[in-house]
């Protein structure tokens, strides 16, 4: 509630221009946050997959559909006023992300605790497709699972590449489990189709090479360090053990 002082004038009697503006302004507080708390439902509803999708969805919470014809604008008055601060200000922001360096990847790889930390990471070894594959595989497919409920297309390509490159014969169960998890997220085979020649190529070969037993060949001199172990009740399954149904199941979506 607001002070009494600013709602009663020195004489005693109510400023009703004041106690309007202080209701109107409660108002629209109300319904700000009325309107942000929905959003936030209808994020968790969809299972956003990154906190910024989260966030995004809560700062829009105050758009509305278009309701005027876009053919009666007057593009050309409209157009000059585009650059507002609010514009402005994000195109600063925009700038100052493209500047910063990308965040430094750890040395071992234990399984991340959120999809947050995940991608955060994952950024960090954009180009180092061997480390990537590691990652993925100490992420494992439990986790790879509930961080991409709603679609890993973000993702798919780059981890293509990535377990083609860094691929290992002992690898061979962790690396199908993780092609398993992402085969099984939302809009895979869409996603498929919109994936680069080299990408599908990628995941033709690695699959290839698990089914054969035949492992990428090392550069000279190089010799391959296992970052980190897998979990548990995700352990690596010997060549033998393989699912040979669930290798034809993965080798037929990339036909």
């Amino acid at each position: 509630m607001p002070p009494k002082k600013l709602v009663i004038k020195a004489d005693g009697t109510p400023d009703f221009r004041m106690l309007e503006n202080v209701m109107s302004s409660q108002l629209e507080a109300d319904a700000k946050y009325d309107r942000e708390n929905d959003a936030k439902f209808r994020a968790v509803k969809q299972k956003v997959a990154t906190y910024e999708e989260f966030e995004n969805i809560v700062l829009g919470a105050h758009l509305q559909p278009m309701e005027e014809d876009i053919l009666a604008l007057d593009l050309k008055k409209t157009a000059g006023s585009a650059s507002t601060g609010r514009a402005r200000e994000r195109e600063r922001e925009r700038m100052k992300q493209t500047a910063a360096p990308m965040p430094e990847a750890p040395a071992t790889f234990t399984p991340p605790q959120s999809s947050q930390e995940f991608t955060r990471i994952w950024r960090g070894l954009k180009s180092e497709p061997s480390r990537c594959c590691q990652y993925l595989l100490a992420t494992g497919p439990k986790l790879l699972g509930q961080f991409f409920s709603s679609g890993a297309d973000a993702i798919l390509g780059d981890a293509l590449v990535a377990l083609a490159a860094g691929y290992q014969p002992e690898d061979a169960g962790a690396v199908l489990a993780v092609l398993d998890a992402l085969a099984q997220t939302p809009r895979f085979g869409l996603t498929l189709e919109f994936l680069s020649d080299a990408e599908r190529k990628a995941g033709t070969d690695v699959i290839a090479r698990i089914a054969s037993g035949v492992g990428a060949p090392a550069a000279d001199g190089e010799k391959a360090v296992k970052e980190a172990e897998a979990p548990a009740d995700e352990a690596v399954m010997d060549a033998a053990a393989l699912d040979g149904d669930l290798v034809a199941k993965l080798q037929t979506l990339f036909v």
